[in-house]
């Protein structure tokens, strides 16, 4: 294989799976609409997209492992929250974990105090002693920081 064609695959079958699970998706959309929402449906474009893409990763991984190990554990997840959640609908219990408490303050405008008392010695990181042969006064430091 030459180089840069096996990220080209993968970007095809990425693409491809995002575009299949688009389609169906619209079609259930479509579908749902047309019935004129009698039944539930279970999801849209961006559901059956998503899920496109995760199976398509699914087949990636178990195809670089070399083992179907992924594939049904990735599988298995899934199913295991489509089974909760319709657990959860059937007996009339909110899906998710419920209402978050939010706890709220008004907001003050104080003045920032800049200044920070402490006892101790400071120490810099770094540091220049700069001495001059001469019995003059320094008038410049040609010096840039970095």
């Amino acid at each position: 294989m030459t180089p840069g064609t096996e990220q080209i695959d993968i970007f095809y079958r990425f693409g491809a799976a995002l575009l299949i699970g688009l389609l169906v998706g619209l079609q259930r959309e479509y579908a749902y609409l047309k019935k004129k929402r009698e039944e539930k449906s279970f999801g849209g474009s961006r559901t059956f997209a998503f899920l496109a893409l995760i199976g398509c990763t699914a087949a990636f991984l178990s195809e670089q492992m070399g083992s179907p190990l992924a594939f049904a554990v990735i599988a298995a997840i899934i199913g295991g929250v489509w089974y909760f959640n319709q657990e959860a609908e059937q007996s009339g219990r909110p899906r998710g974990f419920g209402p978050v408490m939010v706890v709220t303050e008004p907001v003050l405008q104080q003045p920032l105090i800049s200044s920070v008392e402490a006892l101790g010695t400071a120490r810099a990181n770094e540091s220049l002693t700069l001495t001059a042969n001469l019995t003059d006064t320094i008038r410049r430091v040609n010096f840039d920081d970095g």
